[in-house]
């Protein structure tokens, strides 16, 4: 027994240094992580830090693909249409919508030459071993004009000044590509529930300044709501065309073009965009699956190791607490030592499970506060939370093998990583 609660608090006071961690990481990292707010109050485009007239700012083409996005696109396009940069186009890609999305197109273009309307028949047009997005992505950059690509869901929002800052922050820093941290926005209590946990973990491995540091092991990654690149360095990574099987194929394009050594940053623009994670919790759920499956078929020790870690950072601690509540509550006089010897592990077990916790609570408030902006009460829901990113990530993982394993934006994907 004295083995048993040795090993307990051995593990459960690591989990509080790894908690520790992350929340002073959190906060560092929130304060030293490019932010386009801060870049903003050195005022838009034209400003003189940019050396350029208005003859010759450079055209950028914004692609959209959109699959039954009836609900969204007019917020979408209409947030880009008042942008205030103006040497733009919209290329709309109908990834095959069987809702009022090519109805909805069909109407802005007739208001705005600006946009381009592009329509796939998905059992004509689209060639095998494409996923969807991959290849409307693809269709709207052939159909585009800009030496400058901007890529965004449909479901996303701009606020009026973010091209413009996007564009002056790609420029003065001579980027080749450049992302935006948007705002997650959660439609759904489920979702609500999750996000605090789940991009708490994300932040803590994939944050910006790891991602922007050339010398880092974590890889580059982009946000599919924002993804600026240049023709050139789009064309020089293989356009959507090198990653056309892949089902987060955001981040997959991101690692090339960190891996290319061209010159990207991930930037928190949370502020400025706005991006809906998951609609409801059936999509929550395959949402976290779709990262699960690649990450497993690819690696399968480290997705073994997160979804084992998820377990013991999560829901290890409040479980071992409410077992040592009960056990003490049925016998209490079993928190009595016979000896003064003894040593008191269930005093341990229960601090750390307390002090591990509210680190937890306390890394998630941040991050709610300064990213998600939500209420900060539905970070308590971290039990729950933790319980939808176990179950999703377990059952990916044994259902990783089977033919269309992945569900996504009304398709089934089976996949397999390239050699």
């Amino acid at each position: 027994m004295i083995l048993l609660y040795a090993i307990l608090s051995g593990i459960m006071i690591s989990i509080c240094i790894v908690w520790l961690y992350f929340l002073l990481y959190t906060i560092m990292s929130l304060r030293r992580s490019p932010c386009l707010r801060q870049f903003a109050t050195e005022g838009g485009l034209n400003t003189g830090r940019v050396n350029t007239t208005k003859n010759d700012l450079p055209m950028v083409s914004i692609i959209i693909p959109a699959r039954n996005e009836e609900n969204y696109v007019d917020e979408c396009l209409n947030s880009l249409l008042k942008q205030t940069y103006q040497n733009f186009e919209i290329v709309v890609v109908d990834d095959g919508s069987s809702d009022r999305t090519a109805e909805i197109f069909q109407y802005y273009g007739k208001e705005d030459a600006r946009i381009k309307i592009v329509s796939i028949d998905e059992k004509r047009n689209k060639p095998d071993g494409w996923t969807g997005k991959t290849w409307a992505c693809y269709q709207g950059y052939i159909h585009s004009a800009g030496n400058i690509l901007l890529f965004t869901d449909a479901d996303t929002t701009h606020s009026h000044c973010t091209l413009s800052l996007s564009l002056q922050f790609y420029l003065s820093n001579e980027l080749a590509a450049l992302t935006l941290i948007p705002r997650l926005r959660a439609e759904d209590f489920w979702t609500r529930l999750t996000l605090p946990i789940l991009w708490t973990l994300s932040y803590a491995k994939y944050s910006p300044q790891k991602a922007n540091n050339p010398n880092t092991r974590v890889g580059g990654y982009f946000f599919g709501s924002f993804i600026m690149i240049g023709r050139d360095a789009y064309e020089i990574i293989g356009t959507h065309e090198r990653v056309r099987e892949e089902i987060v194929e955001d981040v997959e394009l991101g690692r090339i073009v960190k891996d290319r050594g061209l010159r990207s940053q991930v930037v928190h623009g949370e502020h400025h965009i706005t991006a809906i994670w998951a609609r409801n919790l059936s999509t929550l759920w395959n949402g976290l699956r779709r990262l699960m499956i690649p990450m497993y078929l690819k690696e399968k020790a480290k997705a073994v190791m997160i979804t084992f870690a998820t377990f013991l950072m999560l829901l290890m601690p409040l479980i071992l607490l409410l077992f040592l509540i009960l056990w003490y509550s049925i016998d209490p006089l079993s928190t009595t030592f016979n000896s003064e010897k003894e040593f008191p592990w269930h005093l341990v077990l229960i601090t750390c499970s307390i002090v591990s916790m509210v680190m937890l609570i306390l890394t998630s408030i941040i991050q709610s506060k300064t990213v998600i902006f939500q209420s900060l009460l539905y970070t308590l829901g971290f039990p729950i939370a933790g319980s939808i990113l176990f179950a999703s990530f377990i059952s990916a993982i044994f259902d990783s093998s089977k033919n269309n394993a992945i569900s996504w934006h009304e398709r089934n994907y089976s996949y397999s990583p390239r050699n």
